[in-house]
């Protein structure tokens, strides 16, 4: 009798413990699942003519993980773990990037890039494999207007970026414009644009000289001395990469052109622009975001961004880091990291105010971004003055879709 009583007792001992070490083991391993992070790929032109905007956009990533992280993460406690890949600005690269990421290296989101085509090639990606897209510079409309919900498109519109050009031509009264772009599809929309508004019966402007380049090329003084021959009151000078920048700047300012000049957001990274000299002085510049004193989300990331980094504040750079401040408070909101509808429906009801723009996220139904306005400054003594702030009126905003829908 007493041995079947041990017997028993036995059998029960080793049945607690049993049930003990499975709890154990699956509260640890709760717990680990509660710690895992959340892994997201940031693709830019990290290599290459591109590089002078990869970089900063690499940084400001880089920085807006940080600071969620020090906050505590997402999902109640997970890290956000950002892994980053190079597409030099190569379609068929940043298609490669996006598919390691996404079956390799298990990242829940995209975010990235710069180049048109890049972009497309990184959406269709994530289309694929069904998990978020969000697109912090490249601007086609292409990658927009295609139909895939789980895009995020936080880049201006081509016919947000003609704005300032728009803006400055006719408000100065200026008859006659010349236009140099750096050969890509982004400038193709660029052109249309302008055509479209200024080529109508009546128009204030003429378009007397528009030349294409190659992209990246670094000596110019064959292009722009076509192009002011023409002898227009203003050019354009439509230059996406560093090389190309100065190249136009400082062959425009040897020729001794005395119009009107106009650029871009190359120009405006505070790193760059001093290495320019009297080059730039003068020129007109648009930009989504610009180191404005007296706009306070301007002055809260200026501030952050050269305590925690350094110095080198740039347009793409900013738009870089709202791209990953907004895919790490949609996931939040969503309160997962894996289903793509709840992700898009809470960054479609964020209530965030963009660095870049000077808005507040608001995006239309095809996942691009509703833009207040942009930034437009003077280019003086390698500095930034005269900072003001444009609004885009309805026609602006809706240009570039019209152009889509009736090419």
């Amino acid at each position: 009798m007493k041995n079947k009583k041990w017997g028993l007792l036995v059998v029960v001992v080793l049945v607690t413990v049993f049930l003990t070490v499975s709890m154990l083991m699956i509260a640890s391993k709760g717990k680990a699942a509660a710690k895992e992070t959340v892994k997201i790929g940031f693709i830019g032109p990290y290599s290459g003519f591109a590089s002078t905007d990869g970089i900063p956009m690499r940084k400001n990533f880089e920085l807006a993980v940080k600071v969620m992280n020090e906050k505590g993460g997402v999902l109640g406690g997970r890290k956000i773990e950002a892994l980053y890949y190079d597409d030099a600005c190569k379609p068929d690269q940043a298609a490669a990037m996006a598919r390691k990421a996404i079956t390799s290296d298990k990242v829940k989101a995209m975010c990235g890039t710069w180049e048109t085509g890049c972009a497309i090639a990184i959406r269709d990606v994530c289309r694929d494999y069904n998990i978020p897209c969000v697109l912090s510079d490249s601007d086609g409309i292409e990658t927009y207007m295609e139909g895939y919900y789980g895009l995020i498109h936080l880049g201006a519109s081509p016919s947000c970026e003609n704005a300032p050009v728009y803006w400055t031509m006719e408000q100065r009264k200026l008859k006659t414009i010349a236009i140099v772009y750096e050969e890509m599809e982004w400038s193709r929309l660029l052109s249309k644009l302008y055509h479209r508004r200024w080529d109508k019966p009546g128009s204030p402007v003429k378009i007397v000289a528009e030349i294409f380049h190659p992209l990246g090329k670094s000596e110019l003084k064959a292009e722009y001395t076509k192009a002011l021959a023409s002898n227009p009151d203003g050019i354009a000078m439509c230059e996406w990469t560093g090389p190309a920048t100065s190249a136009a700047m400082n062959t425009t300012y040897e020729l001794g052109y005395k119009g009107v000049r106009m650029g871009f957001s190359p120009i405006a990274n505070t790193k760059l622009l001093p290495s320019f000299g009297k080059s730039t002085d003068g020129v007109i510049m648009g930009a989504h975001f610009l180191p404005a004193p007296g706009v306070p989300s301007n002055d809260a990331y200026v501030k952050l961004y050269t305590k925690n980094v350094d110095e080198e504040l740039a347009n793409v750079g900013a738009m870089a880091y709202d791209a990953a401040n907004v895919i790490m408070l949609g996931i939040n909101k969503a309160g997962t990291d894996s289903d793509l509808k709840k992700i898009a429906d809470a960054i479609h009801s964020l209530d965030y105010m963009m660095v870049s723009g000077n808005c507040k996220v608001k995006l239309i139904p095809e996942g691009r971004i509703q833009r207040a306005g942009e930034f437009i400054c003077r280019i003086q003594g390698g500095k930034m003055v005269d900072v003001s702030y444009f609004p885009f009126t309805p026609e602006i905003l809706q240009a570039d879709i019209d152009l889509y829908k009736n090419p």
